[in-house]
């Protein structure tokens, strides 16, 4: 039957709108030409506005953080300055004390003065030293500016030094400038007793020009020294210091003389010359001086304003762009809706046999191809429509079920990064629901077989389906197959496969009558983990939709076993890492005692690498003797020493210097390990590793860890036993030389 041109009551709608459409002429036209500036100026507008705040907002930051780090390593420049130079006076400091060791005979004025001639030659620094009995006399005098004198009598008891010198302490003097050119100090150091003599030196801090002067800010930059009065002590221009300059008057000096506290690391200021300068200060406590560090600002941040200057290039450049695609884009977009708003008056004139051409691949196409088909929907009939509504509405009731279990597991997923157990339960669950399946469960690999991980009953089904056993991994078993091969395994009807296909099926898939069946591989970057399941009792095959939705439960399970894998993977990272931080603290903690760093590494190896047993031996001659160890497992006697042979484990691994590894040590003990076989009846490991403490290609031990069952020591444990055993041979060899140097 031919379907009508036109549909009753269209034509009079149409008659009543054409007088008025065909009117329409140049205001038309300017309406289309308003739409186009519409979408150029709103699109335009955006990106711009994005392209600006994005811009402005990463240039902020960036400047802001630019300007913090370098802040900070102008202050940590200026500390490093202050180091040298405490480190430097630390050493005339020492110079002046072996000169003046109290074992001397005071009364042997002669050898008092082959000291102090021997320290003037070894310290340039010092020009005079003298030495004062406990009444403040002088009893002798060496100068290398002057006459020495011996036994002058001469009464220097009011000196600040003799007055402020005490046992174990060395005074520090103020600056002053000797015939107000160079700067001197005088530092005082009390020998014996609270009444022993004194040793007054008088130092020339014009030295400190060349270690100041080898510290390098940048390329104009420069540190120097300053006392408390704004005197200038150090300077990489020495004339500056033999002027006797005061430099109180520029700001950054006169605020950290004058105690002004800031939470800045370093201020912009003003050198002598006017130049502006970024500036930071360590003060030196002991001598009541700062150390300043300074360099132009124009150098400082001469690569962050060529980074600002790019990056506002980068703009101007993206806003450029950005109008080019704006206007491509609204052209693109308003010449289709051209076409389509003319062949839709056409349709509305009547024309219901005209087409409506669009070929853009978008929804302007999907939108003309809806009119086409509505201009042949037209002349049929209503009768379909309930019908659709409901099978409409049927796909999205079934959609947002969907979408909702998707959006629950995550959730799952989110609130469980650490326990992956939750997660599979509830894929097991909307699995079961939304594919219509009696039963769900979820399998993980382990080791050669299919282990049951999670399960969900729709019905009462009794111990019989609830006791599933573990598959064995390979292809006889339809879970097994989607694990081996990767794939999804979709079988219509089952049992008739049972004999050639899936035998190992039969035995769970019998009692619980399964027919239709489904597997879902879970996959993540092509590493199988495990498999979904699910069956009906009715022959036939689930659903593309519901296909589909196991395989993105399936990959939201594998998403959720990597996110705890590497979690964990992370924390045992971390815990690693905090046990070598440790250790490392323990030895910085006791330079000269190794009992407590062996411990520590006896401690950490045993929690990290989870053994029973953890002990360190040390070589002693031809012995190796047990010097700590840790664990539940009976222990050697402390200091307990064993023959150093290769017939035991710990003795082989110190003379190879090599690291053995044995899951099982039993079956080795006849034929490679006879010595260790009292050993192990008497403490009874099982697993065992060596590892050599090597220093400098020599073995002066070894770690041993044990455990009482066959369980081979990961990769990861066996590096990381490794480490602590490098972090052990050099504590002790530490120790051995601070016992040695003391």
């Amino acid at each position: 039957m031919n379907a009508p041109d036109t549909l009753p009551g269209l034509d009079a709608a149409i008659s009543a709108q054409s007088a008025p459409d065909a009117n329409l002429g140049r205001p038309r036209r300017t309406s289309r030409g308003r739409l186009f500036r519409k979408y150029l100026l709103l699109i335009l507008s955006l990106v711009t506005i994005a392209l600006l705040a994005s811009g402005g907002i990463s240039i902020y930051f960036s400047y802001q953080e630019n300007k913090l780090a370098l802040a900070s390593l102008q202050h940590e420049k200026a500390l490093s300055a202050a180091s040298r130079i405490e480190q430097y006076i630390s050493r005339i400091e020492q110079q002046l004390g072996y000169a003046a060791l109290p074992q001397l005979d005071a009364s042997d004025v002669e050898l008092r003065r082959i000291e102090f001639l021997k320290l003037l030659r070894q310290a340039p620094e010092v020009t005079d030293i003298a030495q004062l009995d406990a009444t403040g006399h002088e009893q002798i005098a060496v100068s290398r500016l002057g006459m020495d004198n011996f036994r002058s009598d001469k009464d220097r008891s009011q000196e600040p030094g003799f007055r402020n010198a005490k046992r174990g302490q060395p005074w520090f003097g103020p600056v002053y400038f000797r015939k107000e050119t160079e700067p001197y100090m005088t530092i005082a150091l009390r020998s014996g007793g609270d009444k022993g003599p004194v040793i007054l030196a008088d130092v020339n801090l014009k030295f400190i020009w060349d270690v100041v002067s080898r510290i390098k800010i940048g390329e104009k930059g420069k540190a120097y020294v300053v006392d408390g009065g704004g005197f200038l002590i150090a300077d990489p221009d020495i004339g500056l210091v033999l002027r006797k300059t005061n430099l109180a008057q520029l700001p950054h000096v006169s605020s950290a003389i004058g105690g002004e506290r800031s939470d800045a690391l370093a201020m912009i200021s003003k050198d002598l010359t006017g130049i502006q300068v970024l500036t930071s200060v360590a003060p030196i406590g002991s001598l009541h001086w700062y150390v300043f560090v300074e360099q132009p600002v124009a150098e400082v941040y001469e690569n962050l304003y060529a980074s600002v200057l790019r990056t506002g290039l980068l703009l101007l450049v993206g806003m450029v762009i950005s109008a080019l695609g704006a206007w491509a884009l609204a052209r693109g977009m308003v010449r289709p809706i051209r076409t389509l708003e003319e062949g839709a008056q056409r349709i509305g004139e009547g024309n219901l046999d005209q087409k409506i051409d669009i070929r853009t691949g978008d929804e302007l196409e999907a939108l003309a191809n809806r009119f086409n088909r509505m201009s042949g929907q037209l002349r049929e009939s209503y009768a379909g429509l309930e019908r659709k509504v409901e099978e409409r509405t049927r796909e999205l009731q079934s959609s947002l079920e969907q979408q909702t279990a998707i959006s629950e597991i995550l959730r799952v997923i989110s609130s469980s990064p650490t326990d992956v157990q939750p997660v599979l339960d509830a894929v097991a669950e909307r699995a079961a629901h939304l594919c219509d399946s009696p039963f769900a469960r979820v399998f993980l690999v382990d080791g050669e077989s299919l282990r049951p991980a999670a399960v969900f009953s729709q019905e009462n089904i009794g111990r019989t389906l609830q006791s599933v056993a573990p598959v064995a991994l390979n292809r006889w078993s339809i879970t097994g197959r989607a694990v081996v091969d990767r794939e999804t395994v979709h079988i219509a009807d089952l049992p008739p496969l049972f004999d050639t296909e899936y035998p190992v099926s039969r035995e769970n898939a019998v009692p619980a009558g399964v027919r239709a069946g489904l597997a879902v591989p879970l996959l993540r970057e092509d590493i199988a983990y495990g498999c979904i399941f699910i069956f009906r009792r009715q022959p036939g095959l689930f659903s593309s939709d519901q296909v589909a939705l196991l395989q993105t439960f399936a990959r939201q399970a594998a998403i959720a076993i990597d996110n705890v894998r590497l979690f964990n993977e992370t924390k045992e990272a971390l815990d690693q890492q905090t046990a070598i931080s440790e250790i490392l603290r323990v030895i910085s903690s006791s330079p000269g005692d190794v009992k407590p760093m062996l411990n520590a590494v006896a401690e950490r190896a045993l929690n990290l690498c989870d053994a029973a047993e953890s002990s360190i031996f040390l070589t002693d001659g031809n012995e190796i003797r047990f010097a700590a160890g840790v664990g539940i497992m009976s222990t050697p006697l402390e200091n307990a020493c064993f023959p150093l042979t290769r017939g035991l484990v710990i003795g082989r691994a110190a003379i190879d210097r090599q690291t053995l590894h044995y899951p099982d040590i039993v079956p080795l003990l006849d034929r490679e390990y006879p010595d260790a076989r009292v050993n192990q009846q008497k403490y009874g490991f099982r697993a065992l590793l060596a590892v050599p403490l090597m220093r400098e290609d020599r073995a002066i031990g070894a770690i041993a860890l044990w455990r009482t069952e066959v369980r081979a020591f990961t990769d990861k444990q066996i590096a990381l036993v490794k480490t602590f055993a490098d972090q052990a041979a050099i504590a002790i060899e530490n120790v051995r030389l601070f016992n040695a140097t003391k």
